[in-house]
């Protein structure tokens, strides 16, 4: 809801691409659908959800290249980095308490092919590989 009442489009397209997708949709999509799907015999929504990360793979490129030429604008690049770090922080925020919130559900199904702590060790490390490419961090 944060992100979408943002009223600067690009602060929106930043904050899904670049902070939301991999801290809350990847952790949720890769992380728990995927495995608990696979642990199940669907090979279906395998398939369904392959094809929303091959999707959010492109924004994620397409994210990057903006900004990056954003952050690196010889008259405004520094404002525009001192901008997007701050975005980092109110929704990295965000997005940690939605993830940690997520945790519940790695209990419910009988099998559990992968732990929380793992996925979210992975996303932790996927966000700071992007943020890198542009030169900010957490």
């Amino acid at each position: 809801e944060t992100i979408m009442g943002a009223t600067d489009y690009l602060e929106q397209y930043f904050a899904i691409n670049i902070v939301f997708e991999p801290l809350v949709g990847e952790v949720f999509r890769s992380g728990f659908l995927m495995q608990i799907a696979a642990a199940n015999h669907d090979f279906i929504t395998p398939a369904v959800i392959s094809a929303a990360e091959a999707d959010y793979e492109r924004n994620l490129a397409n994210t990057i290249d903006l900004m990056h030429i954003l952050v690196n604008d010889e008259k405004h690049g520094a404002a525009n980095k001192k901008l997007f770090q701050g975005w980092v922080k109110k929704h990295g925020v965000l997005a940690d308490k939605a993830a940690t919130a997520l945790q519940p559900i790695w209990s419910m199904p009988h099998s559990k092919p992968v732990a929380f702590a793992d996925v979210r060790a992975k996303s932790e490390e996927r966000i700071g590989k992007i943020l890198g490419e542009l030169g900010l961090k957490r």
